[in-house]
């Protein structure tokens, strides 16, 4: 296949980009080339911003393209109506944040969605989910048929600039005793970034369109805590969400991947029938910790500091 790649070089476009040259077909990528100058130098690259420089592109087709990195409506509104017609399908990349606080706790492809938000507004924690909501509304009102929406969960694996799932087994393996929220059996939302572009190489060497979740389907927060602790030195330490809550520790960025309160899991039932596979976590962690080898630790990562945390275990002891 000749697949269009918006993106292409960070994180989800450069794992897809791999897989897609590992199944042998062609990539021409459209980006900004802001990041990973130089990572994939026998891959056709045409550097713009899709609001103002798709006519960059080559004047011809493609089997597909794959959008890695739209976040407002009026980005999807630029790349699909200037590739409709010049693209067999095309596969975009949303997330599970799209749905609405009053679902069940797991999630499927046709439960109640946030209501859209079209304008071009900040991107923040309250209005990112809008407004990929309504980069789906733009996606399939201009593609129709033609469209695959993918709804990946937090996306996690070397390259992850984010560190929200890498803060633990990297934290784990400095040693010690590590603090860790007392909730073992709460679902927790990951999907490993190879793992994420493999099932999009099968979606358009397969042709399936429609919509689908990706996810771990059914990891567990004391899982995550087992497998980023396997053969360190680290060593867990579970605390209340009492104790969580009088010392102000925030979900999310003070413990990264934890959200205590009610936060969209996605079923993916309908994801593994189209051939979704998620490999082993320890697979994951093994290989994230390899690549952490490589780079260097962001000074703004989330996660305690390790001061903040030794403050925050001293009095969990003086308590109990």
């Amino acid at each position: 296949m000749e697949v269009l790649v918006i993106g292409g070089t960070k994180f989800v476009g450069r794992a897809l980009t791999n897989a897609l040259i590992a199944k042998g077909h062609r990539v021409t990528h459209f980006n900004r080339g802001q990041s990973g100058a130089g990572v994939f130098p026998d891959v056709e690259t045409v550097h713009g911003d899709r609001r103002t420089d798709l006519g960059r592109l080559p004047d011809r087709t493609w089997d597909a393209v794959v959008d890695t990195c739209g976040y407002r409506a009026s980005d999807l509104e630029a790349s699909t109506n200037h590739l409709k017609d010049r693209v067999g399908r095309y596969l975009y990349i949303s997330t599970i944040s799209v749905y609405s606080d009053d679902n069940p706790a797991l999630v499927s492809e046709t439960d109640k969605l946030m209501d859209p938000v079209f304008e071009d507004a900040e991107i923040t924690g309250e209005t990112y989910g809008p407004m990929k909501v309504a980069t789906e509304v733009v996606v399939e009102r201009v593609l129709g048929s033609q469209a695959t929406i993918v709804r990946p969960g937090v996306i996690v694996g070397p390259h992850d600039h984010t560190w929200r799932f890498t803060y633990w087994p990297h934290r784990f393996r400095q040693g010690g005793d590590v603090l860790v929220a007392d909730i073992p059996d709460k679902l927790v939302t990951s999907i490993d970034v190879r793992d994420l572009a493999d099932f999009q190489v099968k979606l358009l060497e397969d042709g399936t369109t429609g919509t689908y979740n990706a996810d771990n389907g059914g990891l567990t927060y004391g899982q995550l805590i087992e497998a980023a602790s396997a053969d360190t030195t680290g060593t867990p330490v579970p605390v209340t969400h009492e104790f969580l809550d009088k010392h102000e520790v925030k979900d999310w960025t003070d413990l990264p991947i934890v959200l205590r309160k009610k936060f969209p899991l996605a079923k993916t039932e309908a994801a593994q029938a189209a051939g979704l596979s998620i490999r082993p976590l320890a697979e994951t962690v093994r290989d994230l910790m390899a690549w952490v080898d490589t780079t260097e630790v962001p000074e703004n990562r989330p996660g305690l500091t390790l001061d903040r945390e030794k403050e925050l275990l001293a009095a969990w002891r003086a308590q109990v």
